[in-house]
């Protein structure tokens, strides 16, 4: 994390404990340990403890979306202006995080936040120490288990009633296998995503070794929004696909794709804000599995739940809980 917002978020963690905002069950609708609800009454004391720090808007704004739960490295990807906008209108927050393994077989299993901070530490170790995650042998190439972590964001505005701006990720330890053309999608079945106000961004960093010594190691960052041909939409739900890298390995050298992590952001409204009881948000990556096909498009949805047309081409990671608000 950026030293400059260090202090003060450990001050607000400090605030956070005393105001007790572990999951608000008036907020919130489901269960599990991975979740964080802040009120609006908790959101102004946030607010008044940054205010104290910053005079700057836009740094304000970028301590809010580090302590709610955004990775520091998605904020460039908003506009200043849109970023003030969100922190300057935002009454409410939840926040659902959840963490799972891959296994070689392709089964997905969810895992503890522990289980996943230990994994976490063993691939920052190897990275320091200048080796490969994926070993190299005459050629071959030994696949290991994937970790990933999903995030689930939406903040409440009081700019406009019943208007939220939504954000899930997807970030890996170590990348799914057999990259190409993916898809990351918002969905819900009662409300109306706003295009207009949409962006999805991808970061990896791409490492290429001779034998287990790096020779090149670099960040690459996209980044689409609105009007594009990669976005896929309807009322109900907003996509973007895009085109992901795969590994490559001769005898002696290999390129990696690791850090592996992807953020799609949209405007959500509530149909009847004053008469909806409850609404739920998915956030769906969809992983191509099937190197013939490279085309993405719906063929339903459901519920809010998004099926692409030649399903058996892509394997769906849809979190099962999701995440579903009873306006105060």
């Amino acid at each position: 994390m950026n030293k400059k917002f260090q202090k003060i978020i450990s001050t607000l963690l400090l605030t956070a404990l005393f105001i007790n905002t572990l999951f608000i069950n008036s907020v919130f609708a489901t269960d599990g340990q991975n979740q964080t609800g802040f009120s609006e009454n908790q959101i102004k004391q946030i607010k008044k403890e940054i205010e104290a720090t910053y005079s700057n808007d836009e740094d304000k704004a970028n301590a809010f979306f580090i302590f709610i739960g955004l990775d520091e490295r998605w904020l460039d990807n908003f506009t200043k202006e849109r970023k003030i906008e969100i922190y300057n209108t935002a009454n409410a927050v939840g926040v659902l995080n959840e963490y799972f393994v891959e296994t070689t077989n392709g089964i997905t299993e969810e895992i503890s936040e522990e289980e996943y901070t230990v994994q976490e530490k063993a691939q920052k170790g190897k990275k320091s120490a200048g080796t490969s995650s994926r070993s190299i042998d005459s050629g071959t190439e030994e696949e290991t288990d994937s970790y990933f972590k999903k995030t689930l964001i939406w903040i409440g505005t009081n700019d406009n009633s019943g208007y939220y701006a939504v954000i899930t990720t997807f970030e890996w330890l170590t990348p799914p296998i057999n990259r190409g053309v993916d898809a990351l999608f918002l969905s819900s079945s009662s409300g109306t995503f706003d295009s207009s106000r949409s962006g999805c961004a991808v970061e990896y960093k791409q490492t290429a070794y001779w034998g287990t010594s790096v020779v090149t190691d670099e960040i690459v960052e996209e980044f689409d929004e609105n009007d594009t041909d990669n976005i896929l939409k309807t009322s109900n739900y907003i996509g973007y696909k895009f085109n992901l890298p795969n590994d490559t390995t001769s005898i002696s050298t290999s390129v990696d794709v690791s850090d592996l992590a992807i953020m799609l952001a949209c405007g959500y409204y509530v149909e009847n804000p004053g008469l909806i009881t409850n609404f739920s948000l998915y956030g769906t990556y969809f992983h191509r599995i099937i190197t013939i096909s490279t085309s993405v498009s719906v063929k339903s949805v459901t519920d809010g739940n998004i099926t692409l047309s030649l399903k058996s081409h892509f394997k769906d990671y849809t979190i099962d809980k999701t995440l579903t608000y009873r306006p105060q």
